[in-house]
């Protein structure tokens, strides 16, 4: 299942107040092993996962389904979508109380039956470790 598309964008929203302030990717990275090796693991620690959360484009966003329209048909790049719905997604966010910080990583793959695609929210975390040099990292 080798991914064709990869690219993430930074999204934060600091308060309920606040607005959303994004940074986007301009060029979408080479599609290479790293890629592939990530989706595999994003798609397993969502597996694996007990307090799945997902979500579905609601039937009354035609911005969604035109931009996802616009992609697949052509008309515009995955860069150019991807952008376009972080955009989109950052519009939404203001107009809710909800806080948010990391990225959102877009990933395409080609299976058996078809294309997929999805959108996951990476939060980072900061954690100290040793290396082998016993040094603080």
């Amino acid at each position: 299942m080798p991914v064709v598309h990869f690219i993430t964008h930074q999204v934060t929203k600091a308060g309920p107040q606040d607005g959303a302030n994004v940074s986007l990717t301009e060029k979408a990275p080479v599609v290479d092993d790293y890629a592939n090796r990530a989706m595999a693991q994003l798609r397993n620690i969502y597996i694996g996962r007990a307090g799945k959360r997902y979500g579905e484009f609601h039937h009354e966003a035609p911005q969604v389904k035109a931009l996802v329209l616009d992609w697949l048909e052509g008309k515009q790049t995955f860069e150019g979508f991807s952008q376009a719905m972080v955009k989109l997604f950052a519009q939404q966010l203001d107009q809710s109380p909800l806080e948010m910080e990391g990225h959102l990583a877009f990933f395409a793959e080609e299976i058996a039956d078809g294309e997929r695609f999805y959108i996951f929210h990476l939060k980072e975390r900061v954690n100290v470790a040793l290396n082998s040099h016993d040094e603080l990292t």
